[in-house]
């Protein structure tokens, strides 16, 4: 039997705060498969960015462990696992150094990790920038001159200058208007098909997550309470909670109304049921 891509086995992280222990994940097993787009859906404190984060790093479990492609990840990891394992942040702008020109932010990412030869990276900076749609100009841009949608491309293209095997991405689109939004959605989906990239994309917007996603992990107060198929959970979810979810989802069709309100029907018979 082969190993998964990325695993997270038994996973408890425990957080010391002023006012006590604070549990932020409990007990929670994903496996995600190579090429897969695994959408981490749940509203604010639900465990799911503290997922990312042990994900890339940022700490370490209380129990469990998190492995990619069975090699144990912990906050002390070498350079080529920092390299493999990519984030796209929410905010670009916070993401992006002011002070770097947009292919500063980009040849530093080829300099880090040593990838090419190093004649040869000013070279690949507009062919990363031609990857997302940009001009090879904006090269010589500052991040704060350009559009949020524009940022959050260069810092698609930052990422791709590593050659990453999976990226994170917290919340990518959040901070942008809708149109903006798709266009972005796209972007990362044709991105990952023609690399053939994994993606952990985490969001409390399932929205955006609906047509993109291959299989959904739903969290509540630091649970995984749905894992499936994309489909399945869109088309009959199993837990009340994520029903709820469903049901608070923005439209912008007489199609996406319908979708809606099924699980709004079906969170008012639920309220009627208990009375």
């Amino acid at each position: 039997m082969s190993e998964a891509f990325l695993s997270v086995e038994g996973v408890t992280k425990r957080f010391r705060s002023a006012g006590g222990e604070v549990i932020a994940l409990e007990y929670v097993s994903i496996t995600i498969e190579h090429g897969e787009c695994h959408a981490i859906i749940g509203e604010s404190g639900s465990g799911k960015s503290t997922l990312g984060g042990l994900i890339l790093g940022l700490f370490e479990p209380t129990s469990g462990s998190v492995r990619f492609k069975g090699e144990i990840l912990g906050p002390h990891r070498p350079l080529r696992l920092k390299r493999a394992i990519q984030l796209i942040q929410q905010n670009p702008l916070s993401a992006l150094n002011p002070r770097r020109t947009v292919g500063q932010s980009i040849r530093l990412a080829l300099d880090v990790h040593a990838i090419g030869e190093s004649a040869q990276r000013g070279n690949r900076v507009p062919e990363l920038l031609g990857e997302v749609g940009l001009p090879a100009d904006y090269a010589l841009r500052s991040p704060r001159g350009l559009s949020g949608g524009e940022r959050q491309s260069v810092a698609i293209a930052r990422a791709l200058a590593c050659e990453p095997e999976l990226i994170v991405l917290d919340e990518p689109t959040s901070a942008l208007d809708v149109l903006v939004q798709a266009r972005v959605l796209q972007l990362l989906m044709r991105i990952r098909h023609q690399r053939r990239l994994t993606y952990v994309f985490i969001t409390h917007d399932l929205a955006v997550v609906r047509g993109i996603a291959d299989r959904v992990s739903v969290f509540e107060k630091g649970r995984s309470v749905e894992i499936g198929p994309a489909d399945a959970i869109f088309a009959a979810p199993q837990s009340a909670y994520t029903r709820r979810l469903l049901a608070a989802v923005p439209v912008v069709s007489d199609e996406e109304a319908k979708f809606r309100d099924r699980f709004r029907d079906t969170q008012v018979d639920a309220e009627e049921a208990k009375d």
